[in-house]
């Protein structure tokens, strides 16, 4: 079922682009994240830190989970963490 909903939510959605598979691919990503952060300007407010790509659940709503589920991406090990928290200060 989840995995249905996911492919339904993630897999054929547009708006979401696959970037690489395997782990060679994803440390070619952290590379190019890195750089376009740094080119963006956002290492001068906050430097780059030590992380990881997010991970991503799906989990099911209360309400109708067989219809409705909720994507959950943590940030806690994001090499760029401490930027996105004085953005979401600078929101509130």
């Amino acid at each position: 079922m989840h995995e249905e909903r996911f492919t339904k939510m993630v897999v054929n959605d547009p708006g979401f682009k696959l970037k690489c598979s395997g782990e060679k691919q994803i440390g070619e990503l952290v590379t190019e994240m890195k750089r376009d952060y740094e080119e963006s300007g956002f290492g001068e407010v906050v430097k780059w830190g030590r992380g990881a790509i997010p991970t991503t659940i799906v989990l099911p709503k209360d309400k109708a989970p067989e219809n409705k589920t909720r994507l959950v991406n943590s940030y806690r090990v994001y090499p760029a963490r401490k930027f996105l928290r004085l953005v979401s200060k600078a929101i509130h």
